[in-house]
């Protein structure tokens, strides 16, 4: 398995920073922890910014590597785990995005595939580490990541 982690140079002119990821053949340009705002839009978020009964993301953006199927179409998916302060898994759930993930892709990029968990109001208040991976159900290849909320 190959794993690695290109962290790609501050852009002079914008001022933006790249953040490659890249884990099994699949990339990312960046990926992010976030909030679903009022309107349903998702928000970059900190990992001090939620409380019991937010929505959690992680989302990945510009997903290189998928492969095309017979079909002509890409088909991925995206599984989540939710782990509790002493690690314990309190939550799993796969293939999310289920048909949806079975489609067309503009120049074989997935723009922002997410993997997110609604949290209840009763949780306690405490860390927990959502760990969101996207498949490639056609290649086999995947990218993991994880992150503290």
């Amino acid at each position: 398995m190959k794993t690695h982690l290109l962290v790609a140079v501050l852009l002079l002119l914008g001022a933006c920073v790249s953040i490659e990821v890249e884990k099994e053949g699949l990339s990312a340009e960046n990926v992010i922890l976030a909030s679903t705002g009022s309107e349903g839009e998702m928000n970059e978020a900190t990992q001090d910014s939620f409380v019991p009964g937010d929505e959690v993301s992680i989302v990945f953006l510009n997903v290189h590597g998928l492969e095309l199927g017979e079909d002509g179409l890409y088909k991925y998916d995206v599984d989540i785990e939710l782990k509790g302060a002493s690690g314990e898994t309190l939550y799993v759930e796969t293939d999310l995005i289920g048909e949806a993930g079975h489609r067309a892709l503009e120049g074989g990029i997935a723009k922002s595939p997410a993997g997110t968990i609604e949290t209840i109001k009763s949780m306690p208040k405490g860390t927990y580490t959502l760990t969101v991976t996207l498949k490639d159900k056609v290649s086999g290849k995947s990218l993991t990541e994880s992150r503290d909320f």
